[in-house]
């Protein structure tokens, strides 16, 4: 099983699409210790937002490892949060006045030594029922645990990969291998998820039909302009920093 703890090289460095196309060649290896990426202060989303977020994971965690962050832990812990506890995915949208939380029904299948894409879209409904989770661009059976979504979802926490806020960035990291986490501001239908899904194989999101709508895409390797410390957003400008990391934690994408 290739995961958290074994680091495979590979003839690419950051940044490099291989000698030309778009290539699926390198990820980051998260030590489930204190890694993760930070973007800084940016894509707080409100209640009315339609909005989707994914990325494609390959985990050995079985403890509460946070995926895609843009939430806190303190206050009132408004925003947004994906995450895998207890096998299960879950989901958090939090506002000042209520949340909405999900768990996924099925058991996550962790150190299955494949490649996962998890995601989630939201409707702008403030319901559960218009919060989907997807795992390898298939619709999760849930469970609501609370349906009640209200009151402003913004924060000033950072918005975060493989973590989430708190005094310090790397809170319940993930442990395993992480690449291309997509921002949308759209809802994606069934279909476009598939589309995303490409297959089992992260795609090249530019030439997605909802490319118009796709707010913030990080590689995490095989980006333009991916390097020691820094992950190139390859839409805007919302470029993100390698935090307890090293340049040795891009690896191949198995």
């Amino acid at each position: 099983m290739y995961g958290a703890n074994v680091v495979r090289r590979s003839r690419y460095l950051p940044g490099e699409y291989g000698g030309g196309g778009f290539q699926n060649n390198l990820c980051l290896n998260f030590d489930g210790i204190d890694d993760c990426v930070t973007m800084g202060d940016v894509l707080d989303k409100t209640v009315t937002d339609h909005f989707s977020v994914f990325c494609w994971v390959n985990t050995v965690s079985v403890v509460a490892s946070y995926l895609v962050s843009k939430q806190t832990t303190v206050g009132g812990q408004e925003g947004y949060s994906i995450s895998i506890n207890a096998n299960r995915i879950w989901v958090t949208l939090r506002g000042a006045g209520g949340q909405i939380l999900l768990r996924g029904f099925n058991t996550f299948p962790k150190s299955d030594g494949n490649n996962h894409s998890i995601g989630i879209t939201y409707d702008g409904s403030s319901t559960a029922a218009g919060t989907i989770i997807y795992l390898d661009g298939v619709v999760e059976n849930r469970t609501v645990l609370v349906n009640a979504l209200a009151g402003a979802m913004g924060n000033t926490s950072p918005f975060l990969i493989s973590s989430i806020f708190r005094a310090a960035p790397a809170v319940s990291p993930l442990a395993g291998l992480m690449k291309d986490v997509s921002i949308w501001s759209t809802d994606l239908t069934p279909g476009e998820v598939t589309e995303l899904h490409n297959g089992g194989a992260p795609g090249n999101l530019l030439a997605h039909s909802q490319a118009g709508n796709l707010e913030g895409w990080w590689r995490l390797g095989d980006g333009v302009g991916d390097g020691f410390a820094t992950i190139m957003d390859q839409v805007g400008g919302n470029h993100g920093t390698m935090t307890a990391m090293a340049a040795d934690d891009f690896v191949a994408w198995p």
